[in-house]
């Protein structure tokens, strides 16, 4: 299909851990793992590494290896499947340096200097320090790519990070009030989104909608969540055989002493939530892609 498309570069991503991946059948010319958390335990897991080990299976003889990855556990994992595989892991926190110097709701500037380049006043509308990493993890992958006389210019890395468009991750669909979407659908993602939130948006009163399927660590995840929502609206997302019951939902909401109501039909959850909210103030979908899936395609007709 991407051939008959006459598409130059493809950027694949794995389904599933890696190792095993249908995509794995690809020889790529860099492979990139960004980072690792507990998700797919049952699967994967269940230690990081186990994790790890099935994401280095993307790991090809020859070709080098970007990651966002920080943890020593875990790099020990990649570096030693790369030197069996008779390649390099490039880390990005070595081989790039990133400041950031404003963040708001409409986006962020930061500095990234790298070992071939330096960009100064690069602006991206994503939202999060993470989001910044992940840029940069973007940019060593780029630079990756000269290793076969592939050379992407600086311009167009530079027109790439201002006009990346990232439905459902921190993503602004409205103002006055702001409603913010985010499929964050385990604890690390959420832990991104408590981050970002709680240094960049924490200036007004938030209204979290939420659900999410029963099988994550809910515990950790309204953890996150009520380090900064005010109040919590409790729904349940379109896939209702993979969504959690309110009541699992609640016992973790109220150990935080926060005040909550539950609106089971997902779109009279969006509207009531929209109607709470002062125009000041911030309603967060948060908890599932498939919750974020269902408040797209109600606001987009709502705000329409």
């Amino acid at each position: 299909y991407f051939e008959e498309q006459g598409v130059d570069y493809g950027v694949i991503e794995v389904g599933l851990g890696g190792r095993l991946d249908a995509t794995n059948a690809i020889d790529p010319l860099v492979s990139v793992i960004t980072n690792i958390g507990y998700e797919h335990v049952n699967i994967l897991g269940p230690t990081l590494e186990d994790i790890a080990y099935e994401k280095a299976g993307i790991i090809k003889p020859g070709i080098p290896v970007v990651t966002g990855e920080t943890q020593r556990n875990i790099l020990d994992v990649f570096e030693k499947v790369a030197e069996e595989e008779g390649t390099e892991v490039i880390q990005v926190a070595e081989y790039a340096e990133c400041e950031r110097t404003s963040a708001s709701i409409e986006g962020q500037v930061f500095n990234l200097e790298s070992q071939r380049d330096e960009y100064t006043g690069l602006k991206t509308p994503l939202l999060g320090i993470h989001q910044i990493i992940n840029a940069a993890t973007a940019v060593t992958a780029i630079e990756a790519l000269e290793q076969h006389g592939i050379t992407i210019s600086r311009q167009a890395i530079i027109k790439g990070i201002r006009n990346v468009y990232w439905p459902g991750r921190l993503e602004v669909v409205h103002h006055k009030p702001a409603v913010i979407l985010d499929c964050a659908k385990d604890a690390e993602a959420t832990e991104a989104v408590r981050k970002t939130v709680i240094s960049d948006l924490n200036d007004r009163r938030i209204i979290a909608v939420v659900s999410m399927s029963s099988d994550k660590n809910i515990e950790g995840m309204i953890e996150n969540i009520a380090a900064f929502a005010d109040e919590f609206i409790i729904t349940k997302h379109s896939v209702t055989y993979r969504a959690a019951e309110p009541e699992r939902l609640i016992t973790e909401i109220t150990k935080y002493g926060k005040q909550y109501k539950v609106v089971l039909d997902h779109d009279e959850a969006f509207k009531e939530a929209y109607e709470m909210a002062n125009p000041d103030d911030m309603v967060l979908v948060i908890g599932s892609v498939y919750l974020a899936g269902d408040a797209r395609r109600f606001y987009a007709s709502y705000f329409s």
